[in-house]
């Protein structure tokens, strides 16, 4: 439970400072430096988390590492699913404490859209919704090639 729980918590930490970030600064051509401190958010977060969580669940706070942890062999599918369940829970509760954060704070949201990079459909626009299987497949295929090619490296 242990291991669930962190994932749990390292997933909220890394939506909550990493697309935190990124709705307070922006990214977008305009202010350029919100790239970069976004991507230090996240960067930090996972080492942040890494350092905290690591020892007890391995530190995935991703779906797709954890797919490519179970395709290498790391675990079993029961706990796959576990952890899985526990990051979007943890994604949802991040998602929901920056909701409160900046609609109880009256801050404004630099990218319109919870940090989501244009793709949540904002102001009735749901065109970019149809792109969104591209950052969820891609990840996961990218996991499955890691571990796949991670196994035939290591005979």
């Amino acid at each position: 439970m242990k291991k669930f729980i962190s994932e749990f918590i390292g997933t909220a930490v890394l939506v909550i400072l990493g697309c935190g970030t990124a709705m307070l600064v922006g990214c977008d051509a305009a202010s350029g430096s919100g790239y970069l401190l976004t991507a230090l958010a996240f960067g930090l977060v996972i080492v942040a988390m890494a350092y905290s969580i690591g020892n007890i669940s391995g530190c995935h706070i991703n779906p797709a590492v954890s797919l490519g942890v179970l395709l290498s062999g790391g675990m079993k599918v029961k706990e796959f699913v576990s952890y899985v369940i526990a990051q979007i829970l943890g994604a949802l509760a991040g998602a929901g404490i920056l909701a409160a954060i900046f609609g109880l704070g009256n801050v404004t949201d630099m990218t319109g859209g919870f940090g989501s990079n244009g793709l949540a459909g904002v102001g009735g626009n749901a065109e970019p919704l149809a792109c969104l299987w591209v950052f969820i497949v891609g990840p996961l295929v990218g996991a499955a090639l890691a571990a796949v090619t991670y196994k035939a490296l290591e005979k």
